[in-house]
């Protein structure tokens, strides 16, 4: 079950994902097999990750098609080239505009700010650590 916890009310397609409000959250549900949240709730992050569930954070704000597309994993380019290129520690502190080249090699979504950029990355390294659990 994938399950997304989300403040938002609408455009979301409810027959493929489980929804919950972040802001009810008691404990993780064991039954979720991958986990995307929407917003910044790090408790949430940390309690899936320690069950090993695979966990993706969106940022809130961005319109529904986009956090749709990065749900649906459609903004990926080749796994295997995106698993080869190199995200640096600190990418976090990266200028806006190298998030967005750095997010270019990722996928093949074409990013025109900072936010859609760190969101690619965010999947990308989401990706990536869903491999070792």
């Amino acid at each position: 079950m994938h399950r997304i916890y989300s403040t938002q009310r609408t455009g979301f397609d409810k027959t493929k994902y489980n929804y919950a409000n972040p802001k009810y959250f008691s404990r993780p549900e064991v039954k979720c097999t991958e986990v995307t949240i929407i917003g910044d709730y790090p408790h949430i992050k940390r309690a899936y990750e320690a069950l090993c569930i695979p966990v993706n954070v969106v940022y809130e704000g961005l319109p529904y098609n986009e956090i749709n597309k990065i749900i649906d994993g459609e903004n990926v380019t080749n796994k295997e080239e995106a698993a080869s290129v190199e995200i640096p520690e600190n990418w976090q502190d990266l200028h806006w505009k190298q998030k967005v080249a750095l997010a270019g090699k990722l996928s093949s979504q074409h990013c025109v700010n900072g936010k859609e950029a760190e969101l690619v990355i965010l999947a990308e390294l989401g990706r990536r650590n869903d491999v070792g659990c």
